[in-house]
């Protein structure tokens, strides 16, 4: 009986493990599919729309302040060619799409600060870049940047080819006129533009509206149909670990009985069995939170709300079946 309470516990600890770790990678897989279908479009967005900005050395922070009032996720960014090499100053005000990440991670909200000189490349600039002290550095037009991430997928991209700054560093190396505004949640464009346009006007700027455009992706693939298919995924991963759970509570039935004969109370065995399989939870959570920190930052987020979702929706059906076990008859625990 040993043997097989060993073997359930192994088989319930990896699958622990590796069911989340599987649910990134089949999200990483969805999402740089996006990115790269997108990519020759230059826009990441639901949908996006090109503005013209009619200010001698606009400062862009003054735009970035006015998407910052807004509850939806949005980008703004400005390229300017350098030698073939694509440079794109970019802020948004929540969080960006998953780039594929070759080394390191892309922005966060938190890098995008005055006096910040900061940069994610393409993986065919490493070459440009260097290292100084533990930092790797590129410099753009005579000035340092840090690198924080390269980007590259498997095969090669458009995007090989870019460098990412810090918006707000844009002025110190080129001034622009026109700004793409990648809006990353549908539905409130017209509304967000009469803002954007009446708060500029508020500053004596003129705001243009150019061109206009959707996501290719999502006119082939609706993200609403790739989203249920991966919410059918995450509820047949918590679907095998109910089963596996309520097996390996199976398996301590002679355990729980035998404790019971010896004088142990129900309620210390209930803690035992509970402390055991939180004990299992716990290292499969630290491995898969390990492997997503390391190898798949930009998605350490939605490991900890699959285990947030998934660990009470198993305790409580655990709590279930080990009451239900201890509430039954001696005889029948014993057979």
């Amino acid at each position: 009986m040993k043997i097989k309470i060993n073997k359930i516990t192994i088989i319930l600890m990896l699958l622990s493990m590796l069911l989340p770790i599987l649910s990134i990678l089949l999200l990483e897989h969805i999402t740089i599919s996006e990115t790269l279908a997108n990519m020759d479009s230059g826009s990441f967005g639901k949908t996006y729309e090109f503005i013209s900005i009619e200010q001698e050395n606009f400062e862009p922070d003054k735009l970035y302040q006015l998407i910052n009032k807004e509850n939806t996720k949005m980008a703004v960014t400005s390229d300017f060619e350098l030698d073939e090499i694509n440079l794109r100053s970019i802020y948004f005000n929540k969080r960006y799409v998953n780039l594929p990440m070759k080394e390191g991670r892309f922005f966060e909200k938190k890098d995008l600060k005055k006096d910040n000189y900061c940069a994610v490349i393409g993986k065919k600039l490493t070459e440009e870049s260097y290292v100084k002290g533990k930092e790797r550095y590129i410099s753009i037009l005579g000035t340092e940047f840090q690198v924080i991430g390269i980007l590259g997928y498997e095969c090669d991209a458009v995007i090989d080819n870019y460098i990412y700054i810090n918006g707000y560093v844009q002025n110190n190396l080129f001034t622009s006129s026109y700004y793409q505004l990648d809006f990353l949640e549908g539905g409130k464009e017209e509304e967000i533009m009469e803002n954007l346009s009446k708060g500029l006007q508020k500053m004596n700027i003129k705001m243009e509206r150019l061109t206009m455009g959707a996501s290719y992706f999502n006119s082939l693939i609706p993200r609403m149909l790739y989203s249920r298919w991966f919410l059918v995924i995450f509820f047949c991963d918590i679907l095998c670990l109910i089963l596996l759970s309520f097996e390996w509570v199976i398996h301590q039935k002679e355990e729980i009985g035998i404790r019971q004969l010896l004088g142990a109370t129900k309620g210390s065995i209930f803690l035992l069995l509970g402390k055991r399989y939180f004990n299992i939870l716990l290292v499969s959570a630290l491995a898969g939170g390990i492997y997503a920190v390391i190898l798949h930052p930009n998605y350490k987020r939605f490991l900890y709300i699959g285990y947030l979702v998934t660990v009470p929706v198993i305790l409580i059906f655990l709590m279930f079946v080990i009451l239900k076990i201890l509430k039954s008859p001696l005889e029948e625990v014993l057979k």
